[in-house]
């Protein structure tokens, strides 16, 4: 029996008999600003400490290839709770629910802390109106800390009355490098001028997964190195933060019956910077490459028969709204417009959603180059349209994208190129963006 199915009985008893209590799962969204994909521990990183996120991690089902549909936050944020890509925005028909208003539509208490969208505070933004509770913590000061913006979670969960809650806990990120703990800083700066993390002598600095060339920052060479330290200690701070959140819901009996989603809005901002360089990814938060566009994700749902696994299926962030509206038991109307998949199913049995692809179509905003890609199982191919280069990749055998195969492989160019086609004429452009001899998927070449 379908997990909608069993939920749907469940709440049937509710209303008309009275004594089953309402036990809908609640939903906590954690999501931390900037966190690159190799910023936890649970993806190899042995720099940064984040044994809370790693736990959890291990009690979840974590995606390894899940993506976000555009390089920018505000894009993101916007796209997790439509369920559909950014260029897909105005498919939305007036009167269709986002994710938050679909829980609120069925009894869930709607709460949310930190963050709003573009770095505007949430109770001024239209996407927030239909929360019963707005705590937006602020980019500097006590606000902005994870232990207030947890302590205010904590105080919301224990005044709830019955019923199920959604929680969205947005963290703040990499502004808050210079926090209120130099001890724990002094402690990453000792880690961090180690033989084995920098050798001053090569200039070769230690990432996750191997050596990378990067030019020594100024400063460095008289042992300071603020600016990683201070980052480490904020990341360690907000796991213990994020620990004390777990343990709270533990004590209360809420955990086993809450849903945790964890992730973050783009991919690790390396610029200038040594441990948080996404290695073994290629690229930086605002590009194409994975480094830009891959995060971490993983759902802890005690029904699932697939916790502690990893899931290589591709997913993106979009597929967030339609999980959980069918885990939950949300009549979200099947005629509302999602680019995203629930994963319902890919939680609960080892399968895989059916999709044929991802797209990405968006504007560099350093540049102003304009930037079309495709993902199609492990091939990748990108487009910039201003400079007309492509790249072709095939990620199971370089995820680090080093390889162009654009010239090795003419007819899977040609493939991605007919997909990118056909996704644009579903997206009301008028122009194809490649004209050649049409081919069809089996005359594409094998990596």
């Amino acid at each position: 029996m379908k997990i909608l199915s069993v939920i749907a009985f469940l709440l049937l008893l509710n209303p008309l008999n009275g004594w089953t209590q309402d036990i809908r799962p609640n939903v906590i969204l954690l999501l931390v600003d900037d966190l690159g994909w190799s910023d936890i521990g649970c993806n190899g990183n042995i720099f940064y400490e984040t044994p809370n996120v790693d736990s959890l991690a291990r009690q979840s089902i974590f995606f390894t290839n899940a993506s976000v549909s555009s390089p920018y936050e505000d894009e993101v944020r916007q796209s997790l709770f439509s369920g559909c890509f950014p260029v897909n925005q105005m498919k939305r028909n007036k009167g269709e629910v986002n994710l938050p208003e679909a829980f609120k539509r069925n009894g869930y208490a709607l709460w949310h802390i930190g963050q709003g969208i573009n770095g505007e505070r949430a109770e001024k933004q239209a996407e927030f109106r239909n929360f019963d509770a707005i705590i937006s913590g602020i980019t500097s000061g006590a606000k902005g800390d994870p232990s207030y913006l947890v302590s205010q979670a904590q105080k919301l969960i224990q005044t709830k009355e019955t019923g199920p809650f959604f929680l969205n806990l947005w963290f703040h990120g990499k502004e808050r490098f210079q926090n209120e703990n130099p001890a724990l800083a002094d402690y990453f700066k000792e880690k961090a001028m180690d033989k084995g993390w920098i050798d001053l002598f090569t200039n070769k600095i230690w990432c996750p997964d191997l050596y990378v060339d990067m030019p020594v920052k100024k400063g460095l060479g008289n042992l300071k190195m603020p600016e990683e330290a201070y980052y480490a200690s904020y990341l360690s701070h907000l796991d213990s933060e994020i620990g004390n959140l777990l343990d709270y819901l533990k004590s209360t009996g809420e955990y086993e019956n809450t849903i945790i989603v964890f992730t973050t809005d783009d991919g690790g901002d390396c610029k200038d910077r040594f441990m948080d360089c996404n290695a073994p990814l290629r690229g930086a938060a605002g590009e194409m490459f994975e480094g830009g566009v891959r995060v971490p994700l993983f759902i802890h749902f005690a029904a699932s028969n697939r916790i502690g696994q990893r899931c290589n299926q591709v997913v993106i962030l979009e597929d967030v709204f339609p999980t959980l509206s069918e885990i939950c038991g949300l009549p979200v109307s099947g005629e509302q417009y999602m680019d995203g998949r629930s994963l319902a199913e890919v939680l609960k049995y080892r399968c895989e959603v059916k999709r044929d692809a991802v797209f990405w179509h968006f504007t560099q905003k350093e540049d102003k180059h304009l930037i079309s890609a495709i993902r199609c199982c492990d091939w990748k191919y990108i487009y910039n349209h201003t400079t007309t280069e492509s790249f072709l990749f095939h990620l199971g055998k370089d995820v680090g994208e080093s390889i162009n195969l654009v010239q090795k492989f003419p007819l899977k160019v040609a493939c991605m190129q007919r997909k990118l086609n056909a996704w644009f004429g579903s997206i009301d452009k008028n122009e194809l963006l490649f004209t050649h001899k049409e081919v069809v998927d089996s005359e594409c070449e094998a990596p």
